[in-house]
């Protein structure tokens, strides 16, 4: 009977540990998750960044040209006046 007690107490233990080794897996498993998601939430946050001032940048640039054709025509206009 001893013997039968102590096989219980065996096999209530490797199943303690199992579901201890289970928890912990799920543990990794959802804080890996977690890291992803915030990689790739990062990941998306400085694709939008530099979308954002590529954006910026085209639109000076675009200014500048506009204002140097504005004075090229300003300066066409003063030639033909004369």
């Amino acid at each position: 009977m001893e013997e039968v007690a102590i096989a219980n107490q065996a096999t209530m233990k490797i199943k303690e540990e199992k579901i201890l080794s289970e928890k912990l897996e799920d543990q990794r498993i959802l804080e890996y998750q977690r890291d992803k998601e915030l990689r790739m939430r990062e990941l998306e946050e400085e694709k939008a960044r530099v979308a954002a001032e590529k954006e910026a940048e085209t639109s000076r640039l675009r200014a500048l040209q506009e204002k140097a054709q504005d004075k090229a025509s300003e300066m066409d206009a003063l030639r033909a006046k004369r």
